[in-house]
């Protein structure tokens, strides 16, 4: 019996250094801009706030996702998670709100049972609107909302929870990092200033504004051997800010669902022929011009304003960005 009780106590106590060595090894990790780019460098917005109440509903499936076909998935409810967030801090995007409500489904997001009321978080949000029925938990239609949600999007290497100064990344009870909540600021910070018009005008071969007057899909064998449909698109010029080209319009190229992602890819807008647009290029040989940053540097232009992913209005309009452009070409530079 002593010696049953002397491998119990020598096993907690290798349990116990292991579990000390892992949270010394996953302090020791300071966050950098390049840890975090992924999870923050297309989303909506990345907001810090308190958990102000938490429930659970039920919502059909086919009211949420517009692209559900499945008849089982169309006759379906899933739990969602409804969060009433106090807003702290908007680290990227704009948001003027001091309350947001957060969706979440958590049957593939089981950290959500992890929220309690109190929390502090730091979230990547997406910003969706919504028309539909939400149900009680028995499945029965609850009340109809219509209007803007916020999405908590569900990757753990985005999430964050934040106390006495310092943060946990992923699952409270199992982090995949923790460290100062200072550097983690930093880091977020650098992402803003990669979003930023200014970083973006430096960095482009041509930023033109104009309209979209073709659009064509060709299947296209690449440097690598891969065959892949790239998308099109042909722009009539209006202005030219940076860049020397000698035509009317230009050609860039895009990749909408990639299953192999070649260098120049980068999550874009959908574009329809007729419409407005400031584009940010760059030139590589084998595509061309194309939109090297992605959502953060393609706009639509609707009355004068600035349509992110041709959803969310920018507090910047058109004019605004062309101050901004020019200012930065002129050396006039500093990151807002």
């Amino acid at each position: 019996m002593k010696y049953l009780l002397r491998i119990i106590l020598l096993t907690a106590a290798m349990s116990l250094l292991i579990n000390q060595a892992d949270v010394i090894d996953l302090e020791a990790q300071t966050i950098t801009a390049e840890d975090i780019y992924d999870s923050f460098i297309y989303e909506d917005y990345v907001v810090e706030g308190i958990i102000l109440s938490v429930k659970q509903q039920r919502i059909p499936l086919k009211d949420f996702f517009n692209n559900v076909s499945n008849p089982y998935l169309l006759q379906k409810k899933e739990v969602l998670m409804i969060i009433e967030l106090g807003v702290k801090k908007v680290l990227i995007g704009n948001l003027e709100n001091n309350e947001i409500t957060l969706y979440g489904f958590n049957t593939s997001d089981n950290w959500l049972y992890e929220i309690r009321v109190g929390d502090r978080y730091i979230f990547p949000l997406r910003h969706k609107y919504y028309e539909g029925y939400i149900c009680d938990m028995n499945g029965e239609r609850d009340r109809h909302y219509k209007g803007i949600i916020y999405g908590i999007m569900s990757q753990d290497r985005g999430r964050f929870s934040i106390s006495d100064g310092k943060y946990k990344r992923g699952f409270e009870l199992d982090p995949i990092q923790t460290g100062n909540v200072d550097d983690l600021y930093q880091a977020i910070e650098e992402i803003r200033k990669k979003r930023s018009i200014e970083f973006i005008t430096r960095e482009s071969d041509l930023i033109v504004r104009g309209t979209i007057d073709d659009k064509w899909t060709a299947k296209d064998t690449l440097s690598t051997g891969f065959s892949k449909n790239i998308v099109r698109m042909s722009i009539e010029i209006n202005d030219c800010f940076k860049g020397d080209i000698d035509r009317d319009e230009v050609e860039f190229s895009v990749i909408y669902r990639p299953n192999y992602e070649p260098f120049w890819q980068a999550k874009v807008p959908h574009v329809n022929i007729g419409e407005d647009w400031l584009v940010f290029l760059k030139w590589a040989e084998e595509p061309g011009y194309y939109p090297f940053a992605g959502l953060n540097g393609m706009f639509k232009i609707k009355n004068g304003n600035l349509l992110r992913d041709n959803r969310i209005t920018l507090k910047k309009d058109l004019e605004e960005a062309k101050s901004i452009i020019m200012k930065t070409l002129a050396g006039s530079d500093k990151d807002e």
